[in-house]
């Protein structure tokens, strides 16, 4: 789904995660939210991944309908 807003918001408790949330004009949204300096690796981190969806849902629950299967 897309978000009705852009969202952009610090972590407590994970001083190099945030969420930002950002729709697209073309439909669906982006969602992101990590910065760790001098990380550069492209392996997808699951624990991290759960943490990011966890907190998109929470904020932007409009972003996951059970009636298009899309809850990660």
């Amino acid at each position: 789904n897309s978000a009705k807003k852009q969202l952009f918001l610090t972590t407590p408790g994970f001083k190099d995660e945030s969420l930002y949330i950002f729709p697209r004009k073309e439909g669906g949204s982006i969602v992101g939210g990590t910065f760790i300096p001098n990380q550069w690796s492209g392996v997808v981190d699951p624990e991290l991944a759960k943490r990011m969806i966890a907190r998109a849902k929470k904020y932007l629950p409009e972003l996951v309908d059970p009636k298009l299967g899309n809850d990660p």
